[in-house]
């Protein structure tokens, strides 16, 4: 998704709440909360793609590293990334009316369609290779980030929260196993990574609904991009330089607890 696209929606937002004129809106002070959330973490972009070398124009060699890539290097590719899980807690103080600060602390994580892989790579190569891959492993992707968040009411109980941050995120690219048969035996190889930091951004709307004088439920949408390189050794002790685009979007519902303004 076109990063300027969400950053408009979300910026706009406020302005098309419904049954609130601005002046309303500006009046109300938003109080301070924590939540605490769960839910379904989607791979998007190159990062969910299961496309290998012919779609992006390159050749194929075999001395090509056999692993899912999704960055801007000569092996553009796709991550075959399935859907997961993801959790965070985030907790915000309101210093004026609807605007604060805050901290979301978050992971997510995505495993590889090795069925995907199989059948790429048996397309690339031809008949006869057969290829087999398998992993036990996942992407891993974990950040906590400070942010900056606008609170604005909808109607009774419901308010809408906007939220934008930045900081230091952690990624963790999935070992695996690739066997095929090359001039008549069977070849396996496997393929393990280095973790890595970077830092990047995450943008998140959230809708709560107050149950209780402290208590309401959270639905919770953010979506996080970043791009880094790991450093993949395999187990010929060849080291491939892999770029990886991580996009994802996460929908997570949970708990929310309202703190004195």
């Amino acid at each position: 998704m076109n990063k300027r696209l969400i950053a408009m929606l979300i910026f706009c937002a406020p302005f098309c709440v419904l049954g609130q004129g601005i002046k309303d809106i500006i009046s109300i002070e938003a109080e301070s909360f924590i939540t605490v959330n769960g839910g379904c973490a989607f791979s998007a972009g190159r990062f969910r793609g299961t496309t290998l070398y012919g779609n992006y124009g390159n050749p194929y060699s075999v001395s090509a590293p056999k692993l899912p890539l999704t960055g801007f290097s000569g092996y553009n590719v796709g991550g075959f990334a399935t859907p997961g899980i993801t959790a965070s807690v985030n907790g915000t103080w309101f210093f004026w009316k609807f605007i604060g600060v805050g901290l979301r602390a978050s992971f997510s994580n995505n495993f590889l369609a090795c069925n995907a892989l199989e059948r790429e790579y048996d397309a690339a190569y031809g008949d006869g290779f057969d290829f087999d891959f398998s992993s036990d492993d996942f992407y891993l992707i974990a950040y906590i980030a400070p942010s900056l968040n606008m609170s604005f009411p909808i109607v009774n109980n419901l308010t809408l929260s906007v939220e934008a941050g930045y900081g230091p995120f952690f990624s963790h690219y999935p070992s695996l196993s690739c066997s095929y048969n090359y001039r008549g035996a069977t070849v396996t190889e496997q393929y393990y990574s280095d973790d890595n930091w970077d830092f990047s951004y995450f943008l998140a709307l959230g809708l709560k609904y107050k149950t209780g004088e402290r208590t309401g439920i959270n639905f919770d949408f953010c979506y996080n991009e970043f791009y880094t390189e790991h450093n993949v050794k395999s187990s010929a002790d060849v080291v491939s330089s892999v770029p990886v685009f991580f996009k994802e979007m996460n929908l997570s519902v949970g708990v929310v607890v309202f703190l004195s303004r």
